[in-house]
């Protein structure tokens, strides 16, 4: 089976998630919802703090932390990543989502504020995102574990 990946850069992430406190109980951790460029009825605007940029959010998530089956601290080069396993049901969903919008935004929220908005380059059909930014190994070892134990908590 072809590992797939999504790489994207999210350079405040960290800050947001270890800065931001919020109810674990109530909203998820980090959200994968498709973006436009344009405003549109029923969107929501958002903006990328890091370049300013505004994003219109559709109202559906695509992903969240309820979809992780595990996640990793991952990296090589002296580049920390983290290696989120989806579950397989999600990972089917994500899978099939991705082929139907090639070419299109997806934001990427974390606690709420977008951290990212990569472009859909290809179809991700190995159950796997690859979560690439600007972190210390410390700061993907605490996202990991966020989500891992939000991941645990939700499955019991």
């Amino acid at each position: 089976m072809r590992k797939a990946i999504i790489v994207f850069a999210a350079c405040m992430l960290v800050m947001l998630a270890c800065t931001t406190e919020r109810n674990d109980t109530t909203e998820s951790y980090i959200e994968f919802r498709l973006a436009e460029l344009s405003p549109a009825d029923g969107l929501e605007m958002a903006v990328f703090k890091p370049t300013g940029q505004e994003f219109w959010l559709h109202p559906d998530v695509l992903m969240s932390d309820k979809d992780v089956a595990s996640a990793s601290p991952t990296g090589t080069g002296g580049n920390p990543a983290i290696e989120v396993v989806l579950t397989e049901s999600a990972a089917a969903e994500f899978a099939q989502f991705t082929e139907e919008h090639l070419s299109q935004h997806v934001a990427i929220l974390v606690e709420g504020e977008v951290v990212s908005v990569p472009v859909i380059r290809r179809p991700i059909d190995g159950g796997k995102v690859l979560i690439v930014g600007e972190f210390t190994r410390e700061e993907t070892e605490q996202i990991a574990a966020k989500l891992v134990a939000r991941a645990s908590a939700k499955s019991k």
